[in-house]
């Protein structure tokens, strides 16, 4: 069976974005993000969560050992509220020009 396969290229350094740079990134701050859409860079993904959410420090993606990322990735917060407010939304929908999903915080 023929089967369309998409080829998304990437760029290493979209796997990682810091808005300004903190000693330590506290983990109860930090929200787990899943369902990433494969053209998803951190720093976009830092830009949507902080205009829904306010307070975003730092935005990661989780990368397989060849540096590609795997659909996941964390967000970290400068504030509680912020990181309440993203736990509290459960599921955000992304729509860009490029493409459109539902991801899971």
């Amino acid at each position: 069976k023929d089967k369309e396969v998409q080829i998304i290229p990437w760029v290493l350094s979209d796997s990682n974005f810091v808005r300004c740079p903190a000693p330590r990134l506290d983990p109860q701050k930090t929200v787990f993000v899943g369902a990433l859409h494969g053209m998803m860079t951190a720093q976009a993904l830092a830009v949507v969560f902080n205009d829904l959410f306010g307070g975003v420090i730092y935005a990661g993606l989780d990368t397989d050992k060849y540096k590609y990322p795997i659909g996941s990735g964390r967000v970290t917060f400068n504030n509680r509220q912020s990181f309440m407010k993203a736990v509290s939304a459960a599921f955000i929908e992304i729509k860009t020009p490029r493409f459109s999903k539902k991801i899971q915080v």
